[in-house]
Order: C-alpha cells, then structure tokens, then sequence
C-alpha cells in the first residue's frame, strides 16, 4: 500500500512501484564492498520533471513491536556478476524505473532483533510516498518514522480501519493475535477484569486469516467468529475489512 501526502494542490509526483528482496549482490556497505548480499529492492519513478528539487529515498527496518531497529538514509551501491553498478541518479527521468537497494543488515536476520517489515520512503520536504514490505495489510500511521507527517499529512489519516479482536480466556497468561495482517509474528492482546483479551489494529481493506495463541503455544480459532477457511489443511478464522 502507498499512502501519498494529503492536502496539495499539485499530485506526489513519487511513486513507489515495487518492494522486493533482491538476489545476492555485492554491496557497498560500511566502508567497503561486501559479496553475497542480500538486499531490499525498490522500484522508484517520478510522474514529471522535479525541476531540481532535492528529493530522498530512505528505508526503515521494524521488529514484530513494530520498534525500529535499523535505518538507512540513503541506498546503497550495489553491482552484480558482471560489474554493473547500481546507484539512484541525482536527476530521475520521468517515467523510469530506478532501482534502488538497502542491504538488510547481518544483526537483524534472525533471534529476538529479527526483521519483520521495512518501510521505504521516496520524496522530498513536500512531498512523500511510503510503502511497506511484506504489507500484510498493515497501515503505515502504525509504524513511527521522522518523515511521517509529509506522507500522510496533518491528520495522519490514511485507508485502513480499525478492528477489535477479543478472546475470553480468564486463566490464561497471555493472549495473542497471529494473522496475515502481522506475518503470523503474534501481537499481544490486553486482558481486563473479567478475563477478556482485546487487541485493536489498524488494517487495510483486504480479508485475512487469523487465529490467537494462548500461553504462547496453543493455537486457537475465534469462537466468536463463525467465519473460517481450511488453509494448507488448519482451520483459520476470517475477517473482512472494507
């Protein structure tokens, strides 16, 4: 999902096509040239002449709390088997596809710091236009970054709408909700008084499978919900955002 800045006259002339890993790449990464590199690619364009202006393309690196954990200011270069180098040109064309590459840092591959989505932004100090990936329907106002203003605006709307989960499990020590909206990474759910677990999230207009995970391990479907799919033969509950 790309969210564009709000309240101009004039249409975000960023546009994020694409977010992807890439294949293994050498990288320029902390001072010197690194092989093997897997890296986060995005495909970048501007819809017209930026008449010089100063533009950025940043990404930020989140764990499954959503805390960031790594950050790049600007991409990487980067070339393949055959000596092609890879950089963001200072002047963009209009209507080309520029390729730019973060390499994922080695800290954050795996453990407790592990990665779950990066957010890029491409613009400038009017304009702006972030994207996550993987999405999962996850909506960007979720996710903190200095840019965030410029790319959703004053109000800090944007398309998704917000969605309460609840569970009763009163003996239960903790609660949480797994679906494809969080890469099945699990959010935790708060329990009041009497037992309940809730969890309100933000998500984009999409269907998705959920189930919540008691005490850590035991994988429950909704009981509440009688909306459910067969997926990779496990039953999962379903909820619709429009």
């Amino acid at each position: 999902m790309a969210v564009a800045t709000q309240g101009h006259a004039d249409p975000n002339p960023y546009v994020i096509k694409k977010i992807k890993k890439s294949i293994k790449l050498r990288a320029y990464v902390d001072n010197a040239w690194q092989g093997n590199v897997q890296c986060i690619q995005a495909n970048l364009r501007v819809a017209k002449d930026l008449g010089g202006a100063k533009f950025y393309v940043k990404a930020y690196f989140y764990d499954d709390k959503k805390n960031k954990i790594a950050e790049y200011r600007s991409p990487s270069q980067v070339s393949d088997d055959h000596h092609q180098y890879y950089s963001i040109p200072a002047i963009l064309a209009p209507g080309k596809t520029h390729e730019a590459y973060f390499p994922i840092p080695a800290g954050i591959k795996k453990g407790a710091r592990k990665w779950r989505q990066v957010l890029v932004v491409f613009g400038d100090a009017e304009y702006a236009t972030a994207e996550l990936y993987p999405n999962r329907g996850l909506k960007i106002a979720a996710f903190d970054f200095p840019e965030k203003k410029i790319v959703l605006g004053d109000t800090g709307s944007s398309s998704g709408k917000a969605v309460t989960f609840r569970y009763a499990a009163p003996r239960a020590r903790s609660v949480n909700v797994a679906g494809d909206f969080n890469d099945w990474s699990g959010d935790p759910m708060t329990r009041d008084s009497r037992g309940t677990w809730t969890k309100t999230m933000d998500l984009a207009p999409g269907t998705y499978a959920y189930k919540f995970v008691v005490n850590g391990n035991k994988w429950v479907i909704d009981p509440n919900n009688p909306s459910r799919k067969m997926i990779r033969g496990s039953q999962n509950s379903i909820v619709t955002v429009e």
